[in-house]
């Protein structure tokens, strides 16, 4: 691993921070469009409606005169009928006969019925074709064309890493980082798309800090929303429009917590938020002054001379050739194409991001390259990182790496 600190010296601040100097364009806009949930199951079928009682019939007129009829006119649905009014005075005569009772109430509706089939006992990240595959009865989309079983869920926290809980509450694969269009932002996995009306803009998703998105990205604040934005990049693929001369895209921030993180096992100093030299409309992710370049994560890098990496980390040990990377958590993981992987350096393991390919959990490989976690077990198949048997498909454990922290889903 070469890093900026390793090839340059360092200098001195940046200055300007320039808006839209890619490109002359509106402000940043986060468009939402959560019209497209999926569809509800069946209700259970409801119990048929009881029959309306019949009415008790009019009381009888009274009178000493002629005969009077009870008025109960007749009931709607159930209702009772009123008492009979009293007989017009006149001879005397026969007591007047009962009213009428009131028609029964028709009975209710029954409820629509269920959906039919008994339930497999597949279980979440499982393979499915369809909902009965499954013991939650829920089968969506997953990679490369293939589907999996899924849960229901309330906060991303619910699912695995790399996967969100959409909005109809079941969890689906992050497409966060996926380059979207502002006017079709339902064809995002949670209906978010941040970026420019007439430039760059990427899929996104909720976020309190920027652990919590794909490396490399920071956690803006937007209208109220905090979401997450690619800004290890250039000016001319920059989402905000907000950018430094030399070292490219940055983004708002309340504190450096909102920016990316970086690969502190090499001493690499972090970002700061703060408002920037030669002034500003409010405090932005600033770059460390050891950065030297824009290059975004995946793209290739020398394996000797100055690291123009914007992350300031060259991977020369990366497959087939050197990469930009950049450290990344478990939980946001990487953009797409590209995989959070463990990296050992002796006795030390650290998460960095590693090109990856589509193949799903569980289907054969013979590097991490081809899966779409960037991590192909030993036993030749796609796998993940994981925490608990309960994140790892049904024919597989969640096991620790021996010696390090890190565990994998393992069959």
């Amino acid at each position: 691993m070469r890093t900026s600190l390793k090839a340059v010296g360092l200098l001195g601040l940046l200055g300007l921070v320039c808006v839209g100097c890619a490109q002359d364009s509106p402000g940043l806009l986060i468009i939402t469009d959560n019209t497209g949930g999926a569809a509800g199951t069946g209700g259970t079928a409801g119990n048929s409606g009881s029959a309306g009682m019949d009415a008790s019939g009019g009381s009888a007129g009274s009178g000493t005169g002629g005969s009077s009829m009870g008025g109960s006119s007749m009931g709607g649905a159930g209702t009772a009928g009123s008492a009979g009014s009293a007989g017009s005075a006149g001879s005397a005569g026969s007591a007047g006969a009962a009213g009428a009772g009131a028609s029964g109430g028709s009975s209710g509706p029954g409820g629509s019925g269920g959906s039919g089939g008994a339930l497999g006992s597949a279980r979440y990240l499982d393979r499915c074709t369809s909902d009965n595959d499954c013991s939650t009865g829920k089968c969506v989309d997953d990679v490369n064309g293939t589907k999996m079983c899924t849960i229901p869920c309330k906060a991303h926290s619910d699912c695995a890493s790399e996967h969100v809980c959409g909005p109809d509450k079941l969890c689906h694969p992050d497409d966060t980082g996926a380059l979207c269009s502002t006017s079709n932002a339902g064809a995002c996995a949670l209906g978010l798309c941040i970026g420019l009306s007439a430039g760059p803009a990427h899929c996104t998703r909720e976020c309190t800090n920027a652990g919590e998105c794909p490396a490399g990205f920071a956690c803006e604040p937007i209208s109220g929303t905090k979401v997450c934005v690619d800004i290890e990049r250039s000016a001319t693929s920059c989402p905000t429009g907000l950018s430094f001369p030399g070292s490219g895209c940055t983004a708002n921030c309340v504190t450096a917590a909102d920016c990316p993180g970086r690969l502190g096992y090499f001493n690499l100093p972090p970002y700061t938020c703060a408002v920037p030299q030669g002034g500003g409309s409010g405090p932005v992710c600033i770059p460390p002054n050891d950065i030297m370049g824009s290059d975004p994560i995946g793209a290739a890098c020398n394996a000797s001379g100055t690291v123009t990496c914007r992350s300031g980390a060259c991977n020369d040990a990366a497959l087939p050739s050197a990469m930009c990377t950049q450290a990344c958590t478990q939980e946001g993981g990487c953009g797409p194409g590209l995989g959070c992987a463990p990296d050992v350096d002796g006795s030390s393991i650290i998460l960095i991001c590693a090109r990856a390919g589509s193949k799903a959990l569980g289907q054969a490989c013979a590097s991490g390259r081809e899966c779409d976690s960037g991590l192909c077990d030993a036993t030749g198949v796609c796998t993940r990182l994981c925490t608990d048997d309960v994140l790892c498909p049904s024919n597989m454990t969640c096991q620790q790496v021996p010696g390090f922290t890190v565990a994998l889903c393992r069959p």
